[in-house]
C-alpha cells in the first residue's frame, strides 16, 4: 500500500473497524471518498495482528477481486437463486468451521447485495455460530457502499418472490438490519 495519509473521516472510519466494541458498522460516501482507501488500510492493520480472522466480500466477481476478496455466494456457500428464508441448506462440515473461524466480514458494494442474501449471511452465521439470538452471530460486520449508486439487480420474476418475505429488495427491508443497529460512518470528502 502507497503511503498516504488517511482524511479525519477516513481514519475515523478505519478505527470504527478496527475497534471490536462496535459490531455492525456501515461505511457509505459517493464515488472518490475513500472507501476502497479504507479497505486496504484496514487490510494493513489486519496484516500485522497475528490472530485476526478477517473475510473481505463483495456481490459480485469483478467487485471481489477488486479488493482481493471472495464472493458472498461463494464465501456462504449460496445457490445463486432467489433465497427463501426458510429454505435454506444447513450449514455443517468445513462451511461451519470456517464461519466460526472468521472474526470480521466486510463486504464492500453493499448497495448491490439484495435482502434475501443479506438475511441470508444472518442466518448463516447465527446457525453457525449456535448463537441464534444475536444478529450475525455476533460477528463484526463491516459494510461500505453507496446505495445512491449500483441498486440490487431484480427480475420482475425475483419481485414477486422477494415481495413475499420482505418489504424492499436492499438490506435496509430486512430485520437483519432493522434488528442490527448499524452505526453509520460516513465519508463525504472527495480525496
Amino acid at each position: 500500500m502507497e503511503q498516504f495519509t488517511p482524511s479525519l473521516e477516513q481514519q475515523r472510519a478505519i478505527d470504527a473497524i478496527l475497534d471490536f466494541n462496535q459490531r455492525y458498522l456501515y461505511i457509505f460516501g459517493g464515488a472518490g471518498v475513500g472507501k476502497s482507501y479504507v479497505i486496504e488500510s484496514v487490510k494493513h492493520h489486519i496484516a500485522e495482528a497475528d490472530n485476526l480472522n478477517v473475510a473481505f466480500l463483495a456481490p459480485t466477481g469483478k467487485a471481489a477481486t477488486n479488493i482481493n476478496g471472495d464472493t458472498i455466494h461463494s464465501f456462504f456457500g449460496l445457490p445463486a437463486t432467489v433465497l427463501i428464508p426458510s429454505g435454506l441448506p444447513a450449514v455443517t462440515g468445513k462451511l461451519e468451521e470456517l464461519l466460526n473461524k472468521v472474526d470480521m466480514i466486510v463486504i464492500d458494494e453493499i448497495s448491490m447485495v439484495r435482502a434475501d442474501t443479506f438475511t441470508a449471511i444472518d442466518r448463516r452465521l447465527r446457525e453457525a455460530t449456535s448463537n441464534l439470538n444475536t444478529p450475525f452471530g455476533g460477528k463484526k460486520i463491516v459494510l461500505l457502499g453507496d446505495h445512491l449508486q449500483l441498486p440490487p439487480v431484480v427480475t420482475e420474476e425475483d419481485k414477486h418472490i422477494l415481495y413475499r418475505y420482505f418489504q424492499g429488495f436492499d438490506i435496509f427491508a430486512t430485520d437483519a438490519w432493522l434488528l442490527s443497529g448499524f452505526r453509520r460512518v460516513e465519508l463525504s470528502e472527495v480525496q
